[in-house]
């Protein structure tokens, strides 16, 4: 289980795997330690982790790129936010 605490820092410059940001994504969610405006944003963080590392902003989907892992996480990750 990787804790939000064991993310990578400011001055790392490696790229998680979709795998480790998951197990994120699920520590966020059970967190009981965290409020859900800062689970948003941990969320939002890795929206954007996954953005920029993994591609998974698509601007013309097709049916091939949404079931890419990268597309389902950023899915699943933004689902779990709530305003």
């Amino acid at each position: 289980m990787v804790k939000f605490e064991d993310q990578p820092k400011q001055e790392y410059t490696g790229i998680r795997t979709l795998e480790t940001i998951a197990s994120v994504f699920e520590d966020i969610q059970a967190s009981s330690d965290m409020g859900q405006g800062e689970k948003n944003l941990r969320y939002l963080q890795l929206m954007n982790e996954l953005e920029e590392d993994h591609g998974a902003m698509i601007v013309n989907p097709t049916e091939a790129n949404l079931n890419l892992p990268a597309v389902e996480l950023y899915r699943k990750v933004s689902h779990a936010r709530v305003f």
